[in-house]
């Protein structure tokens, strides 16, 4: 904008300085040797000739004017004299000084204005493609077709095609770039719904978006890259889409990276909570399926985890995430259109059975803080010397940590029957825990990988981290019964065969080649 207006500013003066520099050589120009009589003297704004032919006739002595006047170039302003004493008329032109200074000026002037606009669509475009960072190249990312990262943007309407059944809606999946994002979308495309997803990328993948894309029918999914903290863009998009739901999965979710920046977490998971729901107040978007953990529970004293069990979170992920329900349940409290469901998910593991998508974290912080699945599979694939197991000493029967592990797909069909009921929940706020009502340890964990890979996935041991629970499984009773909804991959080494048979065709994750990553030119016309 500052550069904008200076360029605006500098076109200006321009002008101004054009203007004078007309004036002082218009006063330096000849005049043909006379002197015009004051009283003869008169100014218009085109020739003679046009002058006359629009009924403006300066002097009735002007019926004899010399033919040759009519083919005289017609100028702006134009100071013209007579001498009415001889049968012979005069002309004295008192404009800028005859025509070679004046086009200069004028062509100056035009330069000025062509450099000015050259300038404006510059600067504007280098403003359009500000935005967070990428993981990859530019050149790997979708067109403005597929892909709006400005605002104000562009938005492209989903075709009405899929409006024509009450069942089919437009469903917002922020996060739908991200590991369980995406394996919703597909479910959603699958099912007939048109998707729009959101998306920073600044965890998700251009590679799960390439997939989509080739799953999804013409106009059925679109992808924005936004970033949800950014609550003009976002409203702009709500107001412009015609949702019908927004399922909300965006969010940082390592316990460990939330110690040391909880700040981000807060930021991430809270503060964005918060500019969605107003976001969806403004756009009068009032259905809402959120993704919560079971890190609200924190170290829960009785097994297994209920609804009703106490809110104590331990880590400022936890605490975030409980923030973000708070925030959700008050709005309810005060919009009586406004309808939500609360999933807690516990460890989500598995991969597509298709092997379409999978989970592909970001490698630097997946390292640090990564998932147990990733680890086993890093160390399979000889892309980690061994596994580290942090605690031995915790209250189990192998002294390692207990944790229920959900398939992706069995934890999809959940949020599938969400859409299903939420118009007809007595309730306007659902919360459900999501599991398999079983545990198994780290130590187990570990053996149902090597029994899957065939590796021999060598594991060194260390201390606990703070704040983690011995033990967390759930009780899903709840919503087994009220949304008759049920688990379909009860056997661990079952949900991580789906995980491994993409993880072996992937090893490097969505870029494991560039045809992978880049999404294709045939997308251009979807």
């Amino acid at each position: 904008v500052v550069v904008l207006l200076l360029c605006f500013h500098c076109l200006l003066v321009d002008l101004l300085c054009t203007l004078v520099v007309s004036l002082v050589l218009g006063m330096n120009s000849g005049n043909d040797g006379d002197t015009p009589p004051a009283s003869n003297s008169l100014y218009y704004p085109v020739s003679v000739n046009q002058g006359i032919r629009n009924g403006l006739n300066p002097s009735p002595n002007l019926s004899g004017v010399n033919k040759k006047y009519n083919n005289y170039p017609e100028t702006p302003v134009r100071k013209l004299s007579f001498n009415v004493k001889g049968s012979q008329q005069k002309r004295t032109n008192y404009c800028c000084g005859g025509h070679g200074k004046s086009t200069l000026v004028i062509g100056f002037f035009w330069l000025q204005a062509v450099l000015f606009c050259i300038l404006y669509l510059y600067v504007s475009k280098r403003s359009s493609t500000r935005g967070l960072s990428l993981r990859g190249n530019e050149d790997e990312l979708p067109p403005d077709s597929q892909l709006n990262s400005t605002c104000p943007m562009r938005w492209n309407n989903v075709i009405t095609f899929y409006k024509d059944s009450p069942q089919r809606k437009h469903i917002l999946v922020t996060g739908g770039a991200g590991y369980i994002g995406s394996h919703a979308t597909l479910k959603l495309l699958h099912d007939g719904h048109a998707v729009t997803i959101v998306d920073n990328l600044s965890r998700g993948n251009r590679g799960a978006i390439s997939s989509l894309m080739d799953q999804a029918k013409p106009g059925q999914l679109r992808f924005v890259q936004l970033d949800l903290g950014d609550y003009i863009c976002l409203q702009n998009l709500m107001e412009a889409s015609n949702f019908d739901l927004v399922m909300h999965f965006a969010a940082v979710a390592y316990v460990g990276e939330s110690y040391l920046d909880p700040l981000m977490y807060y930021e991430n998971v809270t503060t964005n909570t918060l500019y969605l729901l107003r976001a969806m107040q403004m756009s009068g978007v009032n259905k809402l399926i959120y993704s919560s953990t079971c890190a609200v529970y924190g170290n829960a004293k009785e097994m297994p985890i209920t609804e009703q069990t106490p809110l104590l979170p331990e880590s400022p992920y936890g605490q975030s995430k409980k923030m973000a329900e708070d925030i959700i349940r008050d709005f309810v409290k005060t919009s009586p259109e406004f309808r939500a469901v609360v999933l807690r998910y516990f460890n989500v593991i598995g991969s597509d059975p298709n092997k379409i998508l999978g989970e592909d974290p970001d490698r630097e912080v997946s390292h640090k803080f990564g998932r147990i699945s990733g680890a086993c599979f890093d160390v399979a694939n000889g892309l980690r010397d061994k596994m580290l197991v942090l605690g031995t000493d915790h209250d189990t029967h192998d002294g390692t940590c207990v944790r229920d592990y959900i398939h992706v797909s069995d934890l999809v069909g959940a949020h599938v029957k969400a859409i299903e009921a939420v118009d007809g929940f007595e309730n306007r706020l659902n919360t459900y825990n999501v599991g398999i009502e079983d545990g198994y340890s780290v130590k187990e964990f570990v053996e149902a990988c090597r029994n899957v890979t065939g590796q021999p996935i060598p594991v060194h041991y260390t201390s606990s981290r703070p704040g983690d629970a011995a033990s967390v499984f759930a009780n899903t009773s709840k919503i087994r019964t009220e949304l008759a909804w049920r688990p379909r991959y009860l056997n661990l080494e079952e949900s991580l065969r789906t995980a491994w048979d993409w993880n072996r065709q992937h090893k490097h994750g969505y870029n494991n080649n560039m045809a992978e990553s880049r999404i294709s030119q045939d997308h251009l016309s979807q």
